[in-house]
């Protein structure tokens, strides 16, 4: 069966992307190797010995941002889902315990402000000039526009970020309290990702999903399958076809096989990867890319049901963080299995949706652990290993609420091995790869594959785990399909994501940056603006492109103004992004390019400098796979034809008229011979790539037409004017054509130049000013022609001559080497 899209995996991400798709009218399936959808966001139910049924949570311990108009909110409100499911407030983030001190973290924005101020005061300017720019980052999320603040964020840790504001370490493990949560404590996990994860949770509001999180993924299921989406449970994939660089089938291990045009990877890339049948360069390469990536922790959870409520046995906050030692010491213990001596999480899910469980308590006990620290799945030794964690989990449980011991009735241990199992997860990771410095902010992995037909979302991509960032990662990776879709569709082209099939440029980066900059238009800024734009190519080219009184200038050096935006980027990348439908926006989430300073004027950019006409001529040739795709030596854009030589060639029936006229009347021999040269020229002389009629070929025909018919029908006309007439009506053809922008030399110059610079402003332009220079030196010629009487007035040619040397070297000049 054939599909629009095939989505892999039905957890949060490949739930929300599907819908996204399906809500967009296009054919979608999802394939989950479980009996039941939404991955971790499902409930599972259990009886103890005397029939009481126990229904737990697999995952969710909060999901933020769903205050109105918060980024996630208007995620869920642009997918119609913010009323089809109930969230309750939780009353407070979380409660933590830093050894016996007990703090409740408010998951409001200034009451955590003045929390931290009140117990730290000797770091409050540092902590109001730091919720200040959390906030800041906080409006421009909610613009939805691209936030300057990324950039500084994603290049540094959280503990580096928090230092900057010259806050204590103390201060800094009470704001890192999440760290479990996101997998990597605040001197290794990225600023960006877990500033964005508290921007949600202290600003957008803290929330349960009433029902459990299973509710959630009903409620996506329901709306996936109203808008025509198929679901496959216990459809598990066992292998991957391809063909060159496309995906083309998929094979359940219920024996069946499905195509699609497109293919979202909502699950574990590294696992999807290694059921691809090819073994060719393109799976190769891309595998390796992914191996050579940190991949995060994995959880260990024991599942407590009690006979009766949590709050009868002390637990009486929904969320408690334990913390006996530092930050990154529990996270080393994590690592080695130290249970003990490592932070652990305590969520009571009786106390977040009281009629889940109406009449027992359930809980869940959640610490940080690896695979490594397991022996393998259901061996002995596992087994063994399970009992024992079991019983040190519980002594810390018994040491901070002692009445638990007497009311378990219900005991489930959930290991890395039972992650893995299922969600086929490398290693039984819960967080996708690290979101370390390295691989956090637009370093994260692509949604876009090196498969120009496969998407990835999920917690492996952007932008990264838990319920919120699956869910909006989903949105974001069905955006970006349906966008590059229409670039393409508007283009005529096939969007290209990778840098191996990024299109090579066919023409100097200074070239480019000469019509890029002549391609200004005017209309889109106010004439009191002043705006000076960097541009960093390959680390060692620089351009700045100034816009001041409704004026563009390139410069090769800074004029000593205030840069108001600087982007780095390959010059391939940019080439692209102007002329071959690359998408700018997610190449840049892409890491393809990074961008600096005002983020209003950088989206201002494409309409400043407007390229989307010029990527049109790309069509054929892409599709004929015409565009070379590897680095070998550039061509340089001149000489296609010889300009000079086909327009010297057209002008000559009116240069020899010029001369000849002055001797020589029979108009009638005149305009036959100019007549039968210029159509000898076009059907045996031009090549045939240049075969079309030009201009000033037509008005040949014309003029020369007429100038015979006067000399034969007016006779006494053409005897006052005749030696005039085809002066006044060069040059009236010339400036007329330069002003009503179809300048006569355009014809000839355009077939010397590749079509992306002939298709440009600043070509306009070239061959305007061309067209002007020569009306002015056939004016002067006739000017000459009147007054200087004899044979002196043959010096008018030289004009022509130095005409011809202008044309030659004026558009060289226009479009050389900038420097």
């Amino acid at each position: 069966m054939k599909y629009d899209v095939i989505v892999v995996g039905g957890g949060l991400a490949g739930l929300s992307s599907a819908l996204k798709l399906s809500q967009n009218g296009k054919k979608v399936a999802i394939f989950e190797k479980h009996h039941m959808i939404g991955g971790y966001a499902t409930n599972f139910k259990r009886k103890d010995k005397d029939g009481n049924l126990y229904i737990f949570d697999v995952a969710l311990h909060g999901i933020g941002g769903l205050l109105p108009d918060n980024a996630f909110y208007n995620h869920m409100k642009d997918i119609n889902m913010i009323n089809k499911v109930e969230f309750l407030r939780k009353s407070e983030a979380a409660t933590i315990f830093n050894n016996n001190n007990e703090i409740d973290i408010p998951d409001d924005f200034e009451e955590y402000l003045y929390l931290l101020i009140n117990k730290y005061e000797h770091c409050e300017e540092g902590i109001r000039k730091l919720f200040c720019e959390i906030n800041e980052l906080n409006l421009e999320l909610k613009s939805r526009k691209i936030p300057m603040l990324y950039q500084k964020l994603q290049n540094i840790s959280l503990y580096d970020y928090l230092k900057s504001f010259n806050l204590d370490d103390e201060l800094i493990n009470d704001f890192g309290f999440l760290w479990l949560y996101y997998g990597l404590p605040p001197k290794k996990i990225n600023a960006l990702y877990y500033i964005l994860a508290w921007i949600s949770y202290h600003i957008g509001g803290t929330f349960y999903v009433k029902g459990g999180a299973g509710k959630l993924s009903d409620t996506f299921e329901k709306e996936i399958k109203v808008n025509g989406g198929d679901i496959y449970l216990s459809s598990e994939i066992v292998k991957v076809d391809v063909k060159g660089k496309k995906v083309t089938t998929i094979h359940t291990k219920n024996g069946e096989e499905y195509t699609a045009d497109k293919f979202i990877v909502a699950c574990d890339p590294i696992h999807f990867t290694n059921l691809i049948s090819d073994n060719n360069e393109v799976v190769k390469s891309y595998r390796n890319k992914l191996i050579n990536r940190d991949i995060g922790i994995s959880l260990s959870q024991l599942y407590i049901g009690l006979d009766c409520k949590t709050t009868e046995v002390g637990i009486n906050k929904s969320d408690y963080i334990i913390n006996t030692v530092n930050h990154e010491e529990s996270y080393e213990s994590a690592l080695r299995g130290d249970y003990s001596n490592t932070s652990y999480g305590i969520t009571s899910y009786d106390i977040l949706d009281p009629d889940l469980n109406k009449d027992v308590g359930v809980f869940v006990v959640v610490v940080g652990d690896h695979i490594k620290n397991w022996p393998s799945y259901k061996s002995d030794e596992y087994k063994t290993k399970k009992e024992e964690v079991k019983e040190e989990l519980l002594k810390l449980v018994y040491e901070r609420f002692p009445k638990v011991k007497d009311h378990i009735k219900v005991l489930e241990l959930g290991t890395p091995h039972t992650m893995k199992r299922y969600t086929n997860n490398s290693q039984g990771a819960v967080y996708g790869f690290e979101q370390n410095v390295k691989q956090g902010g637009f370093n994260r992995l692509s949604n876009k594959s090196d498969f120009n037909n496969v998407y990835l979302a999920g917690s492996w991509t952007n932008p990264g785990g838990g319920f919120e960032g699956a869910i909006t990662g989903g949105i974001l990776t069905a955006d970006r399909l349906l966008r590059e879709e229409k670039i393409a569709l508007d283009k005529s082209v096939e969007v290209t994501e990778e840098n191996d099939d990024l299109v090579v440029p066919d023409m100097e980066i200074s070239t480019f940056m000469i019509g890029m900059t002549a391609n200004f238009d005017s209309k889109t800024v106010a004439r009191e603006e002043k705006i000076l734009l960097e541009f960093i190519f390959d680390d060692k080219w620089t351009y700045y492109i100034q816009i001041k009184n409704k004026k563009a200038k390139l410069l090769c050096k800074n004029p000593g103004d205030k840069i108001d935006v600087t982007i780095r980027t390959s010059y391939k990348v940019w080439f692209n992004i102007a002329f071959c439908g690359l998408d700018g926006k997610g190449a840049m989430f892409d890491g393809k390019l990074s961008v600096l300073g005002s983020p209003d004027i950088f989206l201002k950019i494409p309409k400043y400098f407007s390229t989307s006409s010029l990527s049109n001529v790309y069509k054929n040739e892409i599709s004929n796979g015409k565009l070379e795709t590897n680095n070998e030596n550039l061509k340089d854009d001149i000489n296609k034809i010889n300009i000079l030589l086909w327009l010297t060639l057209t002008l000559m029936p009116w240069i020899v008229t010029d001369i000849i006229s002055r001797y020589y009347m029979d108009g009638s021999v005149i305009a036959l011979g100019s007549i039968l040269y210029t159509a000898v020229l076009m059907l045996l002389i031009k090549p045939n790539r240049f075969k079309s009629v030009t201009k000033l070929e037509g008005i040949t025909f014309i003029t020369f037409s007429i100038y015979g018919l006067t000399y034969n029908l007016i006779p006494e006309v053409f005897e006052m004017k005749g030696k005039y007439i085809i002066n006044i009506v060069l040059i009236l053809t010339f400036f007329i054509s330069a002003l009503i922008k179809k300048p006569i030399t355009e014809d000839y110059s355009k077939e010397a130049y590749n079509e992306r610079m002939v298709s440009t402003k600043l070509f306009k332009k070239i061959n305007i000013n061309l067209t002007l220079l020569w009306a002015a030196i056939f004016l002067i010629q006739l000017i000459i022609k009147v007054l200087v009487v004899g044979p002196l007035n043959s010096i008018s040619q030289l004009l022509a001559i130095i005409g011809l040397i202008i044309s030659y070297y004026y558009p060289k000049l226009k479009l050389s080497e900038f420097s």
